[in-house]
């Protein structure tokens, strides 16, 4: 399976839902076969990424939580993580993916850890608007 070399610009469903297309700056057209889908959030999901590792997936919602998911059979690891107080836009994973870094709309940057689910301390709160980045 070859991947863009460029950004996507374009993607669309199947009409059977197993299949996304997407175009890319690159000239090329690949076809990606659907093997689930998950569900879980009630809420717009602002991230999807991979822990370091592969085993496993994070996402975080406008429903203020963050939830790591089995990467093979698409199911929650552990509880979701809901100690933010508004939208959550994104999470930046450690090296070894012990750690997760979060910000939201709330206008914190809040650290906690990836096997208790936990807040381990809350960075910054000194943002003017809502945090849309961390790494």
């Amino acid at each position: 399976l070859q991947d863009h070399a460029g950004k996507i610009i374009s993607l669309a469903w199947s009409l059977d839902g197993s299949y996304i297309f997407s175009g890319s700056d690159d000239m090329m057209i690949c076809i990606w076969y659907v093997q689930m889908m998950v569900t879980g959030h009630s809420g717009v999901i602002n991230l999807v990424a991979w822990l370091p590792g592969g085993m496993h997936i994070t996402s975080c919602s406008e429903d203020m939580t963050i939830q790591i998911w089995d990467s093979e059979t698409g199911l929650p690891v552990g509880k979701p993580v809901q100690h933010h107080v508004g939208k959550v836009n994104v999470v930046a994973w450690s090296y070894k993916g012990l750690y997760s870094t979060s910000s939201t709309s709330d206008r914190t940057v809040n650290d906690w850890s990836a096997d208790k689910g936990e807040q381990i301390r809350e960075l910054l709160q000194d943002h003017m608007g809502k945090v849309t980045s961390v790494c």
